[in-house]
């Protein structure tokens, strides 16, 4: 929630206890960032059952420079409950003490059980407005007998609440916790009408007068009041297969909206198909063995859902929701049939959780699922080159830099670029005369007007060289790390410009500049790097630059001229998860303490 007061931005976080362990880094920065602004104010709410991680972010709060307040909201007690009386009723604090006893004892002090119970004692005018003593009555007697003390509090109130309810109300109530919190109101009426005949917006002003949920200004949005009032809502529908079958309607419901683009549901809910997709995919897993029984058409469906959810997620970086749409769309269909039927389907499906386990850590997972991909006789060159990849990474995460070597120079051979497997000084040699010869009379500008490179095995071909210039590099095989920059720079002059060539010319940089003691040739092609970093990587490279103020640029420039470039190059890396690099500009910048 974000308010202004004044000129103080007001920021409310409520319910972190929901949150995951992912949460914190988000949290934690927001931390940092606030407290070097003015006029900025954090509420952060949780439960007293708060998970252990919130404490870490509380440590860090008590870490910054601004002021931090810690309050503990407990029950209230008798005295409380007979003031919050005194300002409602306005009647005397002797008149409201009975009545606040009374309440204390049936709800436990509980605030929010509190306020549910004053509002159902005017519901059912135990508690009325007298107009002819002008003053609010009420009769003890009628609400001991009425209401009873119960240690689930919460649980009573709601229950008293959705009692009163008609049924159209409870339906809508039910069908929005089956969407969840918040819910679309276009989305719930549009499903709603489907069941019968009733105004979705009328039902939600019922519920709202009784407190159980609320809309936005706009009226698109609604949300429980309380992930307790979804419960109770949600638990109406008490037989657990009739809830997996209600799951089930609203996954077909919803892809028939997004089978026939219901461009007016989108229009009046300002609902992007994404959402609409990651709301598919939820109905169906949430449908159980239920949607199991159905058809296979139904559930090749459902796994296409959970197929494009999951690469929503990934490429949000989501990982973990990823891995579990793309397991969840497995389970749906038999891998074997999916891989005869729908080839294109079954690579995206397996490359796709690959690489969420890659990049989750779950490695073992990795490599058995890249030797079953790779088992496949039908895959392309491209397809293969690309499980290659993701296995060279792995097997340089895991510390086994020959077999990713290795691995590497196989996946070159496999997309028909040779690379020698010991590399001599004469190839050294012959690249770099090739380099010089190729760059012959040509000026930074005719560098910079070269096309992009339009082949897709060219492509891959450079970026599989990427990783096995950090791979030498790691392992200490200057001869190779040397040859693959080198190589990558001719693939550059003769095929055109990528977002792998800003790294390949550092590299080449880094040869002229220290090899050969060429520092003008490689300052020349150092700054080239820089300019084709900005226009093919909307920025720097973290290699490229790592590379350029390790070995060259300190040779002719102060070291603190150079502290911007590596804090940037430090931040992409970070980014971009080329830790590698990253951690070599921070280590170049400590350099200057």
């Amino acid at each position: 929630t974000i308010d202004m007061i004044g000129i103080t931005s007001v920021l409310h976080f409520d319910d972190l206890q929901w949150c995951g362990r992912d949460t914190m880094p988000i949290l934690t920065n927001l931390i940092k960032c606030a407290s070097e602004w003015n006029h900025i104010f954090l509420v952060f709410s949780t439960r007293i059952e708060k998970p252990v991680w919130l404490d870490d972010i509380l440590k860090n709060i008590q870490f910054t420079q601004g002021h931090v307040k810690f309050l503990k909201l407990g029950s209230l007690e008798v005295d409380n409950i007979q003031q919050l009386l005194v300002d409602l009723v306005r009647r005397s604090p002797e008149v409201c003490r009975e009545l606040a006893t009374l309440i204390h004892r049936r709800t436990q002090g509980v605030c929010m059980s509190i306020i549910q119970f004053i509002k159902m004692l005017e519901r059912r005018k135990l508690l009325m407005y007298d107009c002819s003593s002008l003053q609010w009555t009420w009769n003890l007697k009628a609400i001991s007998a009425e209401t009873q003390t119960c240690h689930k509090v919460v649980d009573m109130m709601l229950s008293a609440a959705f009692a009163d309810l008609n049924q159209e109300v409870k339906s809508v109530l039910t069908l929005a916790a089956f969407l969840g919190s918040p819910f679309e109101v276009g989305l719930l009426s549009t499903v709603y009408t489907s069941q019968g005949d009733c105004s979705v917006s009328e039902s939600l002003n019922v519920a709202q007068q009784y407190g159980l949920v609320e809309t936005d200004c706009s009226g698109l949005y609604g949300k429980f009041l309380h992930d307790r009032i979804r419960e109770t809502a949600y638990s109406l529908v008490s037989s657990e297969r009739e809830r997996c079958e209600m799951h089930l309607k609203l996954g077909k419901a919803l892809k028939r909206i997004s089978e026939q683009e219901a461009t007016s549901v989108f229009q009046t809910t300002s609902m992007c198909r994404d959402w609409t997709t990651i709301f598919a995919a939820n109905q169906f897993n949430l449908s159980g063995d239920v949607l199991h029984d159905q058809s296979i058409e139904l559930k090749h469906s459902a796994a296409k859902y959970n197929l494009e959810a999951g690469l929503i997620c990934k490429g949000q970086g989501s990982f973990f929701p990823a891995r579990d749409y793309f397991e969840a769309a497995t389970r749906l269909l038999d891998v074997e049939e999916l891989w005869a039927s729908d080839h294109e389907m079954a690579f995206t499906l397996r490359a796709s959780l690959m690489e969420v386990y890659f990049v989750i850590g779950d490695f073992d997972a990795c490599k058995h699922l890249g030797s079953e991909i790779k088992g496949r006789k039908s895959l392309s060159r491209l397809e293969r080159a690309s499980v290659d990849y993701l296995l060279v990474e792995v097997a340089e995460s895991e510390c086994n830099l020959s077999e990713a070597a290795e691995l590497g120079v196989d996946a070159l051979k496999n997309l028909g670029l040779s690379f020698p497997r010991r590399v001599t000084e004469l190839h050294i040699i012959y690249v770099i005369v090739k380099i010089q010869f190729m760059l012959r009379g040509k000026s930074d500008e005719d560098i910079l007007a070269l096309p992009d490179v339009e082949d897709p095995i060219i492509l891959e071909q450079m970026k599989m060289l990427t990783p096995l210039n950090k791979i030498y590099y790691l392992s200490n095989n200057s001869l190779s790390m040397v040859y693959c920059g080198l190589k990558s720079t001719i693939m550059l002059l003769r095929h055109g410009l990528s977002k792998y060539s800003s790294r390949s010319l550092a590299g080449a940089a880094g040869v002229f500049a220290t090899a050969l003691e060429d520092f003008d040739f490689g300052m020349r092609l150092s700054k080239l790097s820089m300019r084709v970093g900005e226009m093919k990587n909307n920025g720097v490279d973290a290699a490229a630059v790592a590379t350029i103020y390790f070995a060259i640029d300190h040779w002719r420039n102060p070291l603190v001229d150079s502290l911007d470039r590596l804090q940037e190059g430090y931040q992409v890396g970070m980014v971009s998860a080329d830790l590698t690099y990253a951690f070599m500009c921070a280590y170049i910048y400590s350099f200057n303490f």
